[in-house]
């Protein structure tokens, strides 16, 4: 097993989800990709009851947190080896956006599942 598989089965266990590649939109506007430019990479950041984590090599996780969450003391640690850096980053699906249901949850069970489209990093391309 790869290194980056038990660092995603960690995250899943928190309740993250690999969301790197799936669009956004608010209320039927215009689509974004899930992409962070290498300046954000390696940092994590809370709004709106989401966390988003951006691993160090540009894999993007996000997670709901649970109503009246607190300071995890196992995964604090964690991501504090994940995601290094200090700084302002993007939480996606914090203030109206969202990711579509059929994108969402293969992601869920599988997470480099993809529609038949493209990873916009080509480092995160699962292998065939």
């Amino acid at each position: 097993m790869k290194k980056t598989d038990l660092v995603g089965d960690r995250l899943r266990q928190y309740g993250f989800v690999h969301v790197t590649g799936l669009f956004t939109s608010r209320h039927g506007e215009s689509k974004w990709t899930i992409v962070l430019e290498p300046a954000v990479w390696g940092r994590t950041r809370i709004r709106d009851s989401m966390q988003v984590a951006v691993m160090t090599n540009g894999e993007i996780w996000l997670r709901a947190l649970p109503h009246g969450f607190g300071d995890d003391a196992e995964l604090a640690p964690l991501l504090g080896g994940l995601c290094p850096n200090k700084g302002f980053v993007y939480v996606p699906c914090a203030g109206g956006e969202g990711i579509p249901h059929w994108a969402l949850m293969p992601r869920i069970t599988d997470p480099t599942w993809t529609d038949g489209g493209h990873y916009p990093i080509p480092s995160l391309m699962p292998a065939l």
